[in-house]
């Protein structure tokens, strides 16, 4: 539209910026961290179905589906930003809020990370092959439904449902394996007494998933939660499972990579913490610490991860019944310990 020029120049000018419609700084703010926000979602979508683009597999629908559907409910940017001006509480207890915190009850780990991981996290333990993986898991999920939390355990790896009920059984109960499977002394009562003691009567739940003898995929693991409402998973281990129906990889470490990538969804998306068996390659065996260089397969699951925690055991400590956590990667404040030593009940397989 033509301005008349009429009078001063400067005043028309002045006159005419000042009809426009004002935004002010908080809603351009708003628009860019929206705008950030929605990039961000459309470069996972375009990394996670990258073997797709590159014609090496198929576009995993359901993970695009909501992917779409989560940049497209993205509004009140205020549930999403902390404003230091308005707020006065302390970090830790902002942090802490964001979900259910499950203290791992062994006292040096718990102390070493500070703040205990919570529901919506995800994270990993990487162990080389036969040292301490599903023990780890086993002790975790004892700990969680110790604290009343409603616990998933898949076992999706070579150990079957009689396998993992035979492990956990002394943990729960405290009582030593050999007396368990002793079939002259009368401790199906005792058992029984411990489970409820230890677990139930703390509003704790322990649900063991055997997949050993079938594949299973991430879509799977959400039924359940969704069916179980439970808040706390332990998986063991989604190096072997398959990605989800409608996605196909030529190359198995981009399907790994999906398979994490949707557990962690999984976790955010219902507020359950998962806790993942992964297994480190076999050179690690020989190591005395295991990183995140020892990753098998593909390494792109330590991306998404919250919190990682390798199992260090040489022979000569497996031996003694003793070993090291060392935490090679956490979302958290500096840690009070990278590395801790722990050690393990030969009897019960607690890890204290």
């Amino acid at each position: 539209m033509m301005v008349e020029a009429e009078g001063d120049e400067k005043k028309i000018l002045y006159e005419a910026i000042r009809s426009l419609p004002a935004k002010t700084d908080e809603e351009i703010g708003r628009k860019k961290i929206l705008d950030f926000i929605q990039q961000g979602i459309a470069r996972n979508i375009l990394r996670e179905n990258l073997p797709a683009i590159e014609g090496e597999g198929r576009v995993n629908l359901i993970s695009l589906k909501e992917s779409v559907e989560e940049i497209s409910t993205i509004s009140p940017i205020e549930d999403t930003t902390y404003d230091y001006g308005e707020n006065i509480e302390s970090f830790r207890q902002v942090f802490t809020g964001q979900g259910r915190p499950f203290y791992t009850g062994i006292k040096a780990l718990d102390e070493a990370l500070r703040l205990p991981p919570m529901t919506g996290e995800q994270w990993i333990i990487l162990a080389p092959p036969g040292r301490g993986k599903t023990q780890t898991l086993l002790n975790l999920t004892f700990r969680a439904a110790e604290l009343g939390g409603n616990c998933l355990y898949v076992t999706a790896g070579d150990q079957g449902l009689s396998r993992i009920v035979h492990r956990l059984n002394p943990i729960i109960t405290g009582i030593p394996w050999q007396r368990l499977e002793d079939p002259s002394a009368r401790v199906a009562g005792l058992l029984r007494r411990k489970v409820r003691e230890n677990i139930i009567s703390k509003g704790g739940r322990i649900r063991i998933q055997d997949w050993s003898d079938s594949s299973c995929c991430p879509a799977d693991i959400e039924a359940l939660i969704i069916q179980g409402g439970y808040d706390f998973a332990a998986i063991d281990y989604p190096d072997i499972m398959v990605a989800d129906r409608d996605s196909r990889y030529k190359e198995r470490r981009h399907e790994i990579a999906s398979i994490f990538s949707a557990i962690r969804r999984i976790g955010r998306k219902h507020d359950v913490l998962m806790w993942n068996g992964s297994q480190a390659n076999r050179p690690s065996l020989d190591k005395a610490r295991v990183t995140m260089k020892d990753t098998a397969e593909d390494i792109q699951k330590c991306w998404v991860a919250d919190g990682i925690v390798t199992y260090c055991q040489t022979d000569e400590e497996k031996e003694e019944s003793v070993g090291r956590f060392f935490i090679p990667k956490v979302r958290r404040p500096p840690l009070k310990s990278y590395e801790i030593d722990i050690e393990i009940e030969e009897d019960t397989g607690r890890i204290i």
